[in-house]
């Protein structure tokens, strides 16, 4: 379970490769987006788990891609649970 805010670290693209530099600058600008998108949706809930399929969908990318990016940051196979411990909710998980 990742806690909120959430973080999402790209490891660095150090070579000289303008093909991967832009591949690579893509994939930070999706991480970022992503990053927004599931902070701002926990600003205000306890916990919560994402589908991969429902954040591309909302954001308009591929459910791969947001797989990709999410997956390193203790995602699972098909989603993330995000917890903000800042808000103490007893209704549970809300999917």
């Amino acid at each position: 379970m990742v806690t909120y805010p959430v973080r999402i670290n790209v490891k660095p693209y150090t070579g000289k490769d303008p093909a991967k530099r832009r591949k690579h600058q893509a994939k930070l600008e999706d991480a970022a987006k992503i990053e927004r998108y599931l902070n701002e949706q926990m600003a205000n809930r306890s916990v919560r788990t994402f589908h991969y399929f429902d954040i591309a969908q909302d954001l308009g990318l591929h459910e791969k891609t947001v797989r990709v990016i999410l997956f390193p940051v203790d995602g699972g196979y098909n989603g993330i649970t995000v917890s903000n411990p800042q808000i103490k909710d007893c209704d549970g998980p809300q999917a």
